[in-house]
């Protein structure tokens, strides 16, 4: 069809005759109600090449009469739009705070609690809420939105589950919306520790010195953070040749030598060690889960190869002076520590002075003389003895020995100085006149005695006696 406008007011109707045939085209979809389903929508596209032409002279007819009667403003057309626009807009339906996130304790009871979300209800009407889809563990009242528990969760099995609500009006087919529930499982102490192995086996040198660290053992907890702070504990009576340092960031147990070892006394140690969680919710406290649980730690002592350990700290030893019919001193005696029991070789750690005086025998230990000794010149003698493994030259020791050398009563007593007297001529008899002592170079073991008299022929051809103290 061909319009042709002329004058404002042809150029009016030129102006309307063609909204009206584009009304014409699309008429049957306004016909669609708010609710027309998709299909519909899709039928009314599809229907303007059906469409009769008495519709379309019908309604320019019906145009062109209300052109006549009141011009129309093109404002006053785009104002109704727009009014139009802003109710479909008021009637949106909106979740006020979503996406929501939530906390929930694991294993709560049914009926708990979660979280509560909410979207104002549209004019005239109300709204109802459900989850998308069904699942087993959480539920939403229909009408406040309230979110609670269905089912126990486990957090150790999943620990976040994402929850879609749905808020529409009426039944299936009206206006609604969509918001998501991030909902976190919190943990708790549902769940005992277990020791990864049974029996942990560790090695310690027998040299090894105190504190040496030896390993570590955990218990293992499926629970997070204070549920799984364990300590470490030793079973059995004290004292132990190892502690256990509990680490609580780590809930880890560090084992360390708490006493030094000897291979040869005992080389395998089995001790009792309990793994027990700091905090328990008496709640799941039974006696088939106490929250604990029992390992074997094996401690094994490696041997290492020992020098010669001698039977004493220290030998003292005799001898008699200037005996050199028995030069037989004493003996010393060490032995390997070692399962390997390996010979033991013996030797002076020589001075100049003892090379010459003493000897020893080198497969047995025996200490000699090799000449008389003084005991007035040196009354100790003080020598080094070292032990040799023969397998092993490497393996040494050394022990001191002291060698008294015992007095021998060789020596006469000695005046002490030299007397020079005087005495007056007319001295009374009985008078003192001078005190005498004298010494002796022996050292007897029980001091000495000494007693002081005047010679025969001095008593009997002089008048002058002497007096003994003792």
């Amino acid at each position: 069809m061909h319009i042709d406008c002329e004058g404002n007011f042809s150029m009016h109707c030129c102006k309307w005759l063609s909204f009206a045939l584009s009304l014409a085209q699309f008429g049957t979809c306004f016909s669609c109600t708010p609710n027309c389903e998709a299909e519909d929508w899709d039928e009314s596209f599809l229907r303007p090449q059906r469409l009769k032409h008495t519709g379309v002279r019908n309604l320019l007819v019906v145009h062109e009469d209300q052109l006549l009667t009141q011009p129309l403003e093109s404002t006053q057309m785009t104002s109704g739009l727009y009014k139009q626009d802003d109710s479909q807009a008021d009637d949106e339906i909106k979740f006020l705070d979503g996406p929501y996130e939530a906390t929930v304790p694991e294993m709560s009871e049914e009926g708990t609690f979660v979280i509560q979300v909410k979207a104002p209800d549209p004019p005239g009407a109300r709204l109802l809420y459900r989850i998308l889809p069904e699942q087993p563990y959480f539920s939403v009242e229909p009408t406040t939105g309230v979110i609670r528990t269905v089912y126990p969760v486990d957090r150790e099995t999943q620990d976040k589950y994402f929850v879609i609500i749905q808020a529409r009006v009426g039944q299936a087919g009206g206006r609604s919306a969509t918001t998501t529930v991030m909902i976190n499982i919190s943990d708790i102490n549902d769940n005992p520790p277990r020791f990864r192995h049974k029996r942990y086996e560790m090695y310690v040198s027998e040299a090894a010195p105190m504190g040496t660290v030896l390993g570590k053992i955990k218990a293992d907890d499926r629970d997070i953070g204070d549920n799984a702070a364990m300590n470490y504990v030793l079973q059995g009576e004290a004292p132990h040749i190892v502690d256990i340092i509990n680490n609580h960031e780590t809930q880890e147990g560090t084992v360390i030598l708490n006493m030094s070892v000897d291979y040869e006394t005992q080389n395998v140690y089995d001790i009792r060690v309990k793994g027990i969680n700091r905090f328990i919710d008496k709640r799941f406290l039974t006696e088939e889960a106490r929250f604990e649980d029992t390992t074997v730690l094996r401690v094994r002592v490696l041997d290492v190869d020992e020098p010669p350990v001698f039977i004493a700290d220290e030998f003292r030893m005799e001898i008699v002076e200037e005996d050199m019919n028995n030069s037989y001193v004493g003996a010393v005696s060490a032995k390997d520590p070692d399962q390997a029991n390996s010979p033991i070789r013996y030797s002076i750690v020589h001075s100049e002075y003892v090379q010459g005086v003493f000897s020893i025998n080198t497969h047995n230990g025996t200490i000699s003389i090799t000449e008389p000794l003084d005991r007035e010149r040196d009354a100790w003698h003080n020598i080094t003895i070292r032990a040799t493994e023969s397998r092993n030259p490497e393996q040494t020791s050394e022990v001191h020995v002291y060698i008294q050398v015992l007095d021998i009563n060789e020596y006469a007593p000695e005046f002490s100085k030299y007397y020079e007297t005087y005495v007056c001529q007319n001295a009374k008899s009985g008078q003192v006149i001078q005190t005498v002592s004298a010494v002796d170079k022996d050292d007897p073991p029980e001091g000495h005695q000494f007693y002081f008299y005047l010679t025969e022929e001095a008593t009997n051809s002089s008048g002058f006696a002497a007096e003994d103290d003792q």
